[in-house]
């Protein structure tokens, strides 16, 4: 793997910032959750004004519906896409836990004994 495995690359920053100040942990299934809060979140420790109208335009605009709509609109302005068929959306399914469903079980469960320890710190396991 040319940029690493998903496991050094989060194990690597925990590593480095967790107990540091300056750190903050933002996981997708707590955005996924409480998007509102969780941008609150991010804005308070940015030391950003926390405007509540302005959050709540930012989450409508973020849904998976909202960003596959902007994808299919603006696929030809995004080199990155253009690499991919037009057909297969970047924005799949935009659920939490969905590696579980998608990989074998097999597979899944290797995934979970290799990575069990950061897995596990992040409240994945």
């Amino acid at each position: 793997m040319p940029f690493g495995s998903w496991d050094s690359h989060v194990a690597g920053w925990l590593a480095a910032r967790e107990s540091r100040d300056g750190f903050f942990l933002v996981r997708y299934e707590d955005l996924y959750r409480e998007p509102i809060a969780q941008l609150d979140g991010i804005a308070r420790f940015l030391g950003l004004a926390r405007d509540q109208a302005a959050v709540e335009t930012a989450v409508s605009r973020c849904t998976a519906d909202a960003m596959r709509r902007l994808e299919v609109q603006q696929w030809s302005r995004w080199k990155p896409l253009r690499m991919k068929r037009p057909d297969r959306l970047f924005v799949r399914a935009a659920a939490v836990g969905q590696w579980r469903r998608e990989l074998p079980s097999p597979l899944a469960k290797q995934v979970e004994a290799k990575w069990q320890s950061t897995m596990a710190r992040l409240g994945y396991l």
